[in-house]
């Protein structure tokens, strides 16, 4: 299956009701979409009161991933350095312009709208995580945006050209730049720090396709970078961020490789650099993340194999000074503190109608030893709509997995254990409900649920931004924990859910793969069907607490269908109310084998 760099994914329903012995399961309902807090004034709103936390929601829709190859490497990553020429070029194509942002402030429950009656649709907005004050920014003219930016630390943002310094309020524009040929240049703003912003052209240019000028946009260091063919940032530049100290970038120009600009020297090296090869095919572009609250860099190349369906990915791990550390190829991210690595094993939904699938494992690992510490049982990394950002408590004592019940977070400190996090008081998306992200600084005090809301764990208080707007995919935390940032302009959806057998449990090496079940919660019994679907003959019935294990469904096949989703699935924008229900083939004491209702079983 194919993966966008952006698509709307389906989301499933709710399990179909299935016959047992006693009655038919219950259908869950839908949650509920959120509705707007009116406004009281147009100047303030009392404090909402704290809510007591509900019961956790129906499990929530998460996004699938590209299984990862084993770890070898394809190319020994290059290093060349580049100087710079000395030569200056004036940024005459900026000018100020003092009139382009419309600035909007909106206490503490009060709908955010931009004009009495006009509920804001468009803007970038930031709000307080202690206050729940709102400070909002949109263009002057009140036109959509196409191209936004919030930089890390949130002092600038981007819109259509258009650029804020929030720290001081002052604006720019600038217009399109001509090569010497005439040829129209588009100049886009790609990162920025504390006291410098990063400028790329969108073609090469003797120039320099990439500039860095200070806060006054006064030219600091020209680099000329070789512009590829890819795609696979948030901005058709590609990926780019600045070192904790400001005085390097790290950059995946639209290429297949990643660049290390140094300010002081100005200078570029090639910190990674991806070939094509036999193993893993022809590379179709890097993208680079941050990890360890900024300092270390992630850099994964993608590759697309000839006879494979999925992409595959190679992933490497760099120090600032370009000192390359070791990476586990299933590591999905370690701990702020260096000492903890997570990842997920067991086969992701398909989302192809009819699949076989399993049930989901987080695995906590030692980053010295490599060794497994624990692993989570009915977990999964993967959650929320596409929310970006670690899992990680800002401590390293645990991280956030999806449960099925809601959402948990799986301690390593002091002990391995499950903590359940409360469920939002509130929802979009249609039926799916927002999901937790922990802040990446503090005392694991702070929650962003979704995009447009924050719990405070210690003091049992929820802090919600009150729009009729959809949020966009853009990480709700920047690198610390004051303040969570959003972009209205977007039209919300759901994902793809993993499969959830039971409660989470926690399980330490060396593990048991031999599954055990058990019956629970038909008040009689559990019918074994002959084939997975609801009116399939009988060939037993099983009472509550019977104890069984996993059976191979297709013992001649190599793939053990011994999971399987039957029925049609739902989008949560749409209407089609038709329902799925996930099967598993078991063994029964009696000896007989046949398909059991998953909603029925726990582990043993």
């Amino acid at each position: 299956m194919r993966l966008g760099a952006c698509m709307a994914t389906l989301a499933l329903a709710a399990l179909l009701a299935l016959a047992c012995g006693a009655s038919d399961a219950p259908v869950p309902t839908a949650t509920p979409t959120a509705t707007a807090t009116p406004a009281a004034t147009v100047t303030a709103s009392p404090t909402p009161t704290p809510v007591t936390p509900t019961a956790p929601p129906t499990a929530e829709p998460t996004t699938t991933a590209t299984p990862a190859p084993p770890p070898t490497p394809t190319a020994a990553p290059t290093a060349t350095a580049t100087p710079v020429p000395e030569t200056r070029y004036d940024l005459d194509l900026i000018e100020p312009a003092p009139d382009a942002f419309e600035r909007g402030t909106w206490e503490a429950g009060e709908l955010i709208e931009w004009e009495p009656g006009e509920a804001a649709y468009t803007g970038i907005f930031f709000m307080d995580r202690e206050t729940g004050s709102i400070e909002g920014y949109r263009l002057g003219s009140g036109q959509y945006h196409f191209a936004y930016f919030i930089s890390t630390d949130g002092r600038w943002v981007y819109m259509d050209s258009y650029l804020l310094d929030r720290q001081t309020g002052r604006s720019w524009m600038w217009e399109m730049d001509r090569g010497d040929d005439g040829t129209i240049i588009d100049v886009d703003f790609i990162a920025g720090s504390r006291d410098h912003i990063l400028l790329a052209r969108s073609h090469h240019n003797p120039k320099g396709s990439h500039i860095v000028v200070d806060d006054e946009l006064r030219e600091i260091a020209r680099f000329s970078i070789k512009l590829g063919e890819y795609r696979f940032g948030t901005w058709e530049q590609g990926d780019a961020f600045f070192s904790p100290d400001g005085r390097k970038i790290a950059l995946a120009p639209r290429s297949n490789a990643v660049y290390l600009l140094d300010l002081e020297t100005r200078q570029s090296e090639i910190l990674f650099e991806s070939q094509e090869s036999k193993e893993y095919g022809m590379p179709i572009g890097v993208y680079i993340r941050s990890i360890m609250n900024g300092r270390q860099i992630l850099a994964t190349a993608r590759y697309d194999p000839d006879d494979s369906d999925y992409y595959r990915v190679v992933t490497r791990r760099y120090t600032w000074d370009g000192e390359e550390l070791p990476w586990d190829q299933r590591w999905l991210d370690i701990s702020p503190d260096g000492r903890f690595a997570a990842w997920e094993e067991g086969d992701l939904f398909q989302g192809d109608g009819l699949s076989g699938t399993g049930p989901r494992f987080v695995v906590v690992a030692d980053t010295e030893t490599g060794s497994p510490v624990f692993r989570a049982r009915s977990a999964s990394w993967y959650y929320g709509d596409s929310l970006m950002g670690s899992r990680w408590l800002s401590s390293g004592d645990g991280l956030v997995v999806k449960v099925r019940d809601g959402y948990a977070i799986a301690r390593v400190r002091p002990h391995p254990e499950i903590v359940y996090l409360p469920a939002a008081p509130f929802g979009w998306y249609g039926w799916s409900g927002p999901a937790p992200l922990p802040a990446p600084m503090g005392d694991d005090r702070f929650f962003s649920y979704g995009r447009l809301s924050v719990y405070d764990m210690q003091e049992n208080r929820w802090i919600i931004a009150a729009t009729e707007g959809e949020p966009e995919h853009r990480k709700p935390w920047g690198p610390s924990d004051h303040e969570i940032r959003f972009v209205l302009g977007h039209l919300g959806h759901g994902g793809g859910e993993p499969v959830f057998i039971g409660d989470p449990r926690i399980d330490f090496p060396p593990f048991d793969d031999a599954y055990f079940l058990r019956v629970v919660g038909t008040g009689s019994c559990l019918y074994l069907r002959e084939e997975p679907e609801p009116n399939a003959p009988i060939r037993d019935c099983l009472p509550d607490g019977t104890r069984m294990a996993l059976a191979n469904a297709n013992a001649d096949e190599a793939d053990e269908y011994r999971w399987y989703l039957s029925g049609m699935l739902r989008a949560s924008y749409g209407t089609d109310n038709r329902l799925s229900s996930y099967w598993v083939y078991v063994g029964a004491p009696s000896g007989a084998t046949g398909w059991v209702a998953r909603e029925y079983l726990d582990w043993y």
